[in-house]
């Protein structure tokens, strides 16, 4: 039986889709990255949820540095949903998630202050919060100019007004768009609500990630079940 990564399901989905019409093309792929998604969440040990541009892939690196320094490997890699578990079992799975957007909202759901009891309110949660002032103008650059054209058309579709990456001006999408800044203030709002009402859930700061790197990196291997060192983590 094959064993295919998730990168591999994910281009399953996308690419036989890609010549559908729009409305089919985005309802197919909502619908089947919504299970990949939720799968990848449910096999996974921790998860990290935390808005695009707060600093999700760089804590990512940070923790698949201490992977890498324990059981020598390479640096190239970087710790996903099942990258370092699928070699080496004794490695945690990790899924990340904005746990919001399109079919990453699933998961949200799931993780949402009120929601029915589910085995995901009782895995280890963190929640990566950043100020969303600073969010804002990351996110406009990203949107507009580095988002794949898959993932900007299922946020369009997702969002009552959709956003042209072609003509918007920062200061519309900052202000006055469904994606910005009204919108991640609220988000943050919601997810720190969200963490506290979960049986094992975090809320840690980009910025203190930044000023306070190792007390803080060591918190949250801890709450990943891990044991490293302040010594391994300074590393």
């Amino acid at each position: 039986m094959f064993n295919l990564s998730d990168g591999v399901k994910k281009a399953l989905i996308l690419i036989p889709t890609e010549p559908l019409p729009a409305n089919t093309r985005v309802a197919l792929r909502r619908k089947h990255l919504a299970a990949l998604e939720l799968a990848k969440a449910h096999r996974a040990n921790f998860l990290i949820i935390g808005h695009p541009k707060s600093g999700n892939t760089w804590l990512k690196v940070m923790i698949s540095r201490l992977y890498q320094l324990r059981y020598d490997l390479p640096e190239s890699k970087l710790i996903n949903t099942d990258e370092f578990p699928r070699k080496i079992p004794e490695i945690p799975r990790l899924a990340a998630t904005n746990g919001y957007y399109s079919y990453e909202g699933e998961v949200g759901k799931l993780l949402a202050s009120g929601a029915a009891d589910n085995p995901l309110r009782h895995k280890s949660v963190l929640f990566l919060a950043r100020n969303p002032i600073d969010i804002a103008v990351s996110w406009y650059h990203q949107f507009t100019k580095r988002q794949s054209r898959a993932k900007q058309e299922l946020i369009n579709y997702f969002i009552d007004h959709p956003i042209d990456r072609h003509s918007i001006s920062m200061w519309d999408f900052v202000r006055h768009s469904d994606i910005g800044l009204p919108s991640l203030i609220e988000y943050q709002n919601t997810w720190a609500r969200n963490v506290r009402d979960l049986e094992h859930g975090m809320l840690a700061k980009y910025e203190q990630l930044r000023s306070e790197p190792v007390p803080t990196l060591h918190k949250i291997t801890q709450l990943m079940g891990e044991n490293f060192s302040e010594d391994e983590v300074r590393a």
